[in-house]
């Protein structure tokens, strides 16, 4: 399959350019199906980087390596397929519990359990909802309540941001259950529409509660100065600093800030105390950009300063008038 992925066979006749990007397999999982001397695979595969056209993957098996494959166009995504080969049901009542597994971060196991479960997305709960209408009589669930959940879908699909839109909308458009459920707690609509945003916003804050410090200051360099047209003036502070003291190595600076931030003042990360008998900052620009107040952002303060300077000074000033 590896093979197959990375060198695809294309059919010249449909004409247009050669990729530029080789496919990768992201996530492999495969099992066998049927009965002994009769058996025959599945296979679930996401591709790293992008979506692919599988005809050419199929070309591959067939004539480089002699298999005959069948490709479903039902299952889009990964938890789908994972989901068909993982779970029983009254026409498949026995699954393979060994599949073998491959993934392209390293990993030997994978939760199928989690991984079969289909992410939650509003409009497609709220469509959910919607299809039970026409679903079949015998397949209709006899309880059919109205829930937060349910509330929070039509929320984000419709955008109802405050109470009064979503009091509009129920009276329009809502179900009998839903002019039920949003009637008996109408006090109580500005808290659930903020649990609503709350839950859209989940997988985004949770990233940024992941992020190391180092982290963030890589992204924030990548995006756009907040200083305005005007420049940036903590770039032109730098460029002062180390215009006044060219003695100081730059590159040994940046690499012992960037390992205090990563791992935090610890013997083998050493705070830098830079101390000179040039002046490295003017009292204008101490007071205009008060480069203390920057420091303790990051976790670095006057208690936790190191006494290893990054270079030699012939002489020794005051501490407030030559340390940053």
């Amino acid at each position: 399959m590896q093979d197959c992925i990375q060198k695809p066979m294309y059919d010249q006749a449909r004409g247009g350019r050669p990729p530029s990007n080789v496919p990768e397999i992201d996530v492999y999982v495969g099992v066998k199906e049927g009965e002994a001397g009769n058996e025959h695979h599945h296979v679930a595969v996401r591709l790293f980087g992008g979506k692919h056209r599988f005809l050419p993957f199929k070309m591959a098996l067939r004539w480089r390596w002699g298999i005959a494959t069948h490709w479903s166009t039902s299952h889009t995504q990964l938890w789908s397929a994972v989901r068909y080969i993982h779970a029983t049901t009254p026409h498949k009542q026995i699954v393979d519990k060994r599949p073998e597994i491959w993934c392209r971060d390293g990993r030997t196991k994978l939760n199928l359990f989690e991984e079969s479960q289909e992410p939650w997305n509003a409009p497609a709960w709220k469509r959910n909802r919607e299809d039970t209408l026409s679903d079949p009589l015998h397949k209709k669930s006899k309880t059919n309540a109205f829930t937060k959940l349910d509330f929070s879908a039509i929320v984000l699909d419709q955008r109802l941001l405050t109470p009064n839109a979503v009091l509009e909308y129920v009276q329009e458009k809502g179900s009998k259950s839903m002019q039920l459920w949003v009637h008996t707690r109408q006090r109580k609509l500005k808290d659930f529409i903020e649990d609503a945003l709350e839950l859209e916003d989940a997988k985004r804050a949770a990233a940024l509660e992941r992020e190391t410090d180092w982290a963030l200051i890589e992204r924030l360099g990548q995006g756009r100065c907040q200083c305005g047209e005007s420049g940036c003036k903590w770039w032109d502070l730098a460029a002062k600093f180390f215009s006044n003291n060219p003695r100081i190595d730059r590159e040994r600076l940046a690499a012992s800030l960037r390992k205090i931030i990563s791992v935090g003042p610890c013997k083998e990360a050493r705070v830098p105390l830079i101390v000179g008998k040039e002046r490295l900052f003017t009292r204008t620009d101490m007071r205009q950009t008060r480069p203390p107040q920057v420091l303790s952002s990051i976790g670095v303060d006057n208690k936790r300063l190191s006494s290893t300077p990054l270079r030699n000074a012939n002489s020794v000033g005051s501490i407030s008038e030559y340390c940053w």
